[in-house]
């Protein structure tokens, strides 16, 4: 997972490595938010690879 500054100590955006690919993708937050606080990006990102992996195929 990558974090990106979005302008606020509270605000940023993230992206999530994918290994097919060799490269990052810009992600969001599963409320439909492109950005928050970096608890809610590595929340999402241990959702996506420790809950359920087939939610991103």
């Amino acid at each position: 997972m990558r974090l990106r500054y979005g302008g606020s100590v509270h605000t940023w955006g993230f992206a999530i490595y994918r290994a097919s690919h060799n490269d990052y993708e810009g992600s969001w937050l599963p409320d439909g938010r492109s950005a928050g606080t970096p608890e809610d990006a590595l929340d999402t990102a241990c959702e996506l690879y420790l809950a359920d992996p087939t939610a991103w195929t």
